[in-house]
C-alpha cells in the first residue's frame, strides 16, 4: 500500500458504504444536470405572491422565463386530501377493478371458482367432466372426440374441467396438447416427447431423466414413453419396480383439429395413441376436438377398431331468448360494488330495448353466425378502451367500438373465398390452377374442363367400385360423378364473379413486355372470340391452394402436378 501511495499519492478512502446498485445508478446519472436542477428553487402559489422579485434585480431574459414557468405545487399527501379528491380516487379504483374483472372474464382467465360455462353446454360438459374424472381419479383409459362448429366452446370446456381437476387433484395427471393446424406427424411426435419430458421433470422436481424420449424411431419413442410413465409414481421421488395402477400418472392428450391427423396418408400417430389406450399399463385419455361431423369416416379400419366410437356433440343455441341470456351473462360483472351493479343494470336494459344498438347487434349475430365468441372479442375492445365509468356506459350505449370491430372482421381475401367453395367449385378451380401452371398462366374453359375430367377419371380408377343393381338398372357407387361441360358453365361463371378466375388483362403484374402487349390488345379480339376460348388467369397459384386445401380432403392430391 505504501508503494501505491508513493507512486500515485495518498488514496482517499470513502466513509460511506457502496453497493453495486449505487455504482450503476451513479454511472447512469448526469451529474451536471443534477447540480443545475438542485439550484432551482420551486415556488408555490403563495410563495410566488410573497417573494416577488424586484424588477431591478432581474433581467429581461429572466423575466421572460419566469412569466412562462408553471407554478410547481407539491403533491398533497393522502392524509391532507379533501373529501372530494378522496371520493374521486375511490371511484377510479372501483372502476379499475371492474374493468380488470370484465377483461379477465372476456379473456377467460378468471379463477376456476369464478368461471361458469354457458347453460346450453352443461349436459355435454358433464359428459366431458365424467370422462376426465374416470381417467384421473379412477385411472381408466378413455378416448372420445368432441364435435361442434368452430368457436363453440370445445377447447374452453375441456380447459375448464382440466383446471378444476388440477385444483382438486394436483400432480395426478399431465397434459399433452397437439394441434392439427400446427403439427405434422413428425412434429407431433417430437412435441409429445418434449412436453412429456418437461411435465415429468416438473413433477419429479428434477431435470435429469434416465433417457431422452425423442431419440429413435416412432415405435421407439412410444416405447420410451411407456417405460418412463410406468416407472413414475404420483408422489414425487417414490419409485418402485412395479407400481399399482392407482398410483400412476394419467396422461391426457388434447387434440385440436384431430381430423387433420386422419388424412389420406398412413395414420400412424393416431394408431399408436389409440393402441396405447387399449394396451398401455398407464392410464391414457385422448380427447379430440373437430368440426367434422363425419370424422369417423376419415379413420382407417385399424385406427377405428381401437377407437371407443364415442362422440360428444356440443349443442347450439336454439332460441333467441337463450342467446340474449347468454350475452347478458357474458357481459355482466360478478362483483358486489356500486359500479358493477350500475354496469349490470345498463347491460340488461340495453339488451331488452329492441331499438338499442346492442340489441340490434345481438339480433344480427343470432340470425347469421350465432357466434358468442365474436361478441366476446368485440366487447373486449369496448371495455379495454374505456377510461372511466362514464365512458364505459357511453360505449355500451352507442356500441361504436363493437360496430368498428365487426366491420374489420369482414374478410374479402382470396383464401377466405376458397375456403367457402363447394367441392365441385374447388375441383374446377384446382383444374384451372393446374392448367395455368402448365401453360404459363393462360387457361380457358375448355382446358379447365378437360383437366377436371382427366383428374376425376384418374381418381375413380384408384377407388374400388361397388356395383349395385336396382330396379332402374345398374349403378356405380363410391366414385365421384364426372359432370359434363354444359353443367360446369355455371360453376365457371361463379368463379369469375368471385374473381378467382380473372380475364386476361385485369392482373397488373406481367412477366414480360410481350405479355403486357398481349394484355393491352386482348379486348380487341374478345368481340369475335367464343366463350369457351376466352383466355383467363388464376390469381391464386397451385402452391397456395395446397396450403389452403385440408390434407383430409379427397382433392388434396390435385394440388400437385
Amino acid at each position: 500500500m505504501d508503494e501505491i501511495d508513493n507512486e500515485f499519492g495518498p488514496i482517499k478512502r470513502s466513509s460511506t458504504k457502496v453497493t453495486p446498485s449505487k455504482i450503476i445508478k451513479d454511472g447512469l446519472e448526469n451529474h451536471d444536470q443534477v447540480r443545475a436542477l438542485k439550484r432551482i428553487k420551486l415556488f408555490t402559489k403563495d410563495m410566488h405572491e410573497q417573494h416577488k422579485p424586484n424588477d431591478d434585480d432581474i433581467t429581461e431574459k429572466e423575466r421572460y422565463v419566469l412569466e412562462r414557468l408553471p407554478l410547481q405545487i407539491p403533491f398533497a399527501k393522502p392524509d391532507s386530501m379533501t373529501s372530494n379528491e378522496s371520493t374521486e380516487s375511490e371511484s377510479l379504483s372501483e372502476f379499475q377493478d371492474l374493468r380488470i374483472h370484465l377483461l379477465r372474464k372476456l379473456n377467460n382467465t378468471l379463477p376456476v371458482g369464478d368461471r361458469t360455462l354457458p347453460a346450453f353446454l352443461r349436459p355435454a360438459a358433464m359428459e366431458i367432466e365424467r370422462t376426465l374424472k374416470l381417467s384421473v381419479i379412477q385411472k381408466e383409459s378413455n378416448s372420445v372426440i368432441v364435435v361442434s362448429p368452430r368457436s363453440s366452446y370445445k377447447t374452453s370446456t375441456v380447459n375448464y374441467h382440466l383446471d378444476a381437476l388440477a385444483q382438486d387433484h394436483p400432480k395426478q395427471f399431465i397434459v399433452v396438447r397437439l394441434n392439427g393446424d400446427i403439427h405434422s406427424e413428425n412434429a407431433a411426435i417430437n412435441s409429445i416427447a418434449t412436453q412429456l419430458e418437461n411435465e415429468l421433470s416438473r413433477i419429479r422436481s428434477t431435470k435429469d431423466l434416465d433417457f431422452q424420449l425423442s431419440q429413435g424411431s416412432l415405435t421407439e419413442v412410444f416405447e420410451n414413453v411407456l417405460k418412463l410413465l410406468d416407472s413414475v409414481a404420483v408422489q414425487m421421488g417414490r419409485r418402485q419396480t412395479a407400481l399399482p395402477r392407482a398410483e400412476k400418472l394419467t396422461v391426457i392428450f388434447i387434440f385440436d383439429e384431430i381430423d387433420k391427423f386422419a388424412g389420406p396418408v398412413r395414420q400412424t400417430l393416431l394408431y399408436n395413441l389409440f393402441d396405447m389406450v387399449e394396451h398401455a399399463r398407464v392410464p391414457v385419455c385422448i380427447l379430440g376436438c373437430t368440426t367434422k361431423l363425419n370424422v369417423l369416416e376419415f379413420l382407417e379400419k385399424r385406427v377405428k377398431s381401437r377407437f371407443s366410437q364415442r362422440l360428444i356433440y356440443l349443442p347450439q343455441i336454439a332460441a333467441f331468448d337463450e342467446f340474449q341470456q347468454e350475452t347478458k351473462s357474458l357481459l355482466s360483472a360478478n362483483l358486489d360494488t356500486p359500479n358493477a351493479s350500475l354496469w349490470n343494470t345498463k347491460v340488461e336494459a340495453q339488451i331488452k330495448d329492441q331499438d338499442s344498438p346492442l340489441s340490434k347487434i345481438v339480433k344480427a349475430n343470432y340470425e347469421t353466425f350465432r357466434d358468442l365468441a365474436l361478441l366476446r372479442n368485440a366487447a373486449f375492445t369496448l371495455v379495454s378502451r374505456a377510461t372511466s365509468m362514464q365512458s364505459l356506459l357511453h360505449a355500451i350505449e352507442t356500441c361504436e367500438e363493437i360496430n368498428a370491430y365487426n366491420t374489420m372482421q369482414l374478410s374479402n381475401s382470396l383464401h377466405a373465398k376458397v375456403r367457402a367453395l363447394s367441392d365441385l367449385q374447388l375441383s374446377i378451380l384446382l383444374a384451372a390452377a393446374r392448367v395455368a401452371l402448365k401453360n404459363e398462366e393462360n387457361v380457358n374453359f375448355n382446358l379447365a374442363c378437360e383437366e377436371y375430367t382427366k383428374m376425376v377419371k384418374s381418381m375413380n380408377s384408384r377407388i374400388p367400385t361397388v356395383v349395385v343393381a336396382n330396379s332402374k338398372g345398374v349403378t356405380l357407387e363410391n366414385t365421384p360423378h364426372v359432370w359434363k361441360k354444359k353443367d360446369l358453365k355455371n360453376i365457371w361463371e361463379t368463379l369469375i364473379d368471385l374473381e378467382l378466375v380473372v380475364e386476361k388483362g385485369l392482373i397488373a403484374i406481367r412477366q414480360s413486355a410481350q405479355s403486357a402487349f398481349q394484355a393491352t390488345n386482348h379486348y380487341t379480339a374478345n368481340g369475335v372470340m367464343p366463350y369457351d376460348l376466352k383466355t383467363y388467369q388464376v390469381p391464386i397459384t397451385l402452391q397456395e391452394l395446397r396450403r389452403i386445401v385440408p390434407k383430409s380432403s379427397k382433392l388434396y392430391s390435385w394440388t400437385q402436378i
